[in-house]
């Protein structure tokens, strides 16, 4: 789907920069958001995961800045490039490969093993917005 197809409304002009690059998403903030490299129009692309969706709807007002960093590089600087500066802003962003944010890999390996019992225990997947949520039968602690 296109920007106007979306209802986003994107700063920055739109080129076509040379030979590999790497560009940054930026919020209202100036805060960069998410971190690419690519050729030809990727930048402007909407081909992107559910979490950058949500974020540019709920975080950006579905407005957002398209900026290139650097371009006219060998893919394997562009990769170089990208992956510093992921690392660098990694607490910032929503790129799916992010060695700069922190995670809690004991809570991820118990979420993903108590997900694996659900189906055995009959509950059910219930989506709410770009979320998955589980239905849990509800019992407070508190009564």
């Amino acid at each position: 789907m296109t920007h106007e197809e979306l209802g986003y409304r994107v700063i920055g002009e739109r080129r076509s920069p040379k030979r590999c690059y790497v560009y940054a998403h930026l919020g209202p903030d100036r805060v960069p958001f998410y971190i690419g490299k690519g050729t030809g129009t990727r930048a402007w692309s909407t081909d992107r995961d559910a979490q950058w969706h949500r974020f540019v709807r709920t975080r950006c007002d579905s407005a957002y800045e398209i900026v290139i960093l650097a371009e006219d590089l060998a893919e394997e600087d562009a990769l170089d490039l990208e992956g510093y500066l992921i690392a660098k802003h990694g607490k910032t962003l929503t790129n799916w490969i992010n060695p700069g944010r922190q995670f809690d890999y004991a809570a991820l390996d118990r979420f993903h093993k108590l997900r694996a019992a659900w189906p055995a225990a009959g509950l059910a997947d219930t989506e709410i917005g770009s979320f998955r949520l589980h239905q849990l039968p509800f019992r407070s602690r508190w009564g």
